[in-house]
């Protein structure tokens, strides 16, 4: 019998798997709800590209608070 809490290397190997897939699902629906059809112009992607520097500035701190345990 496992103990409550701790993750087999099934769970795990299936978390390794869905987290990636996730996170495209999330990228995909995000694109197309910002580029909301507009023509891929430099001004049409303008929002995309400041999510992704937004997302691309804060992913060091939130590691750094991951590593951290605070988060």
């Amino acid at each position: 019998m496992e103990r409550a809490g701790r993750t087999t290397a099934r769970e795990f190997s299936a978390l390794q798997t869905a987290a990636p897939h996730l996170g495209t699902t999330v990228a995909f629906a995000l694109s197309a709800w910002l580029l909301g059809g507009r023509t891929v112009t430099l001004a049409g992607i303008a929002p995309l590209l400041w999510a992704s520097l937004i997302g691309a500035l804060a992913l060091p701190a939130y590691l750094r608070l991951l590593r951290a345990g605070r988060a």
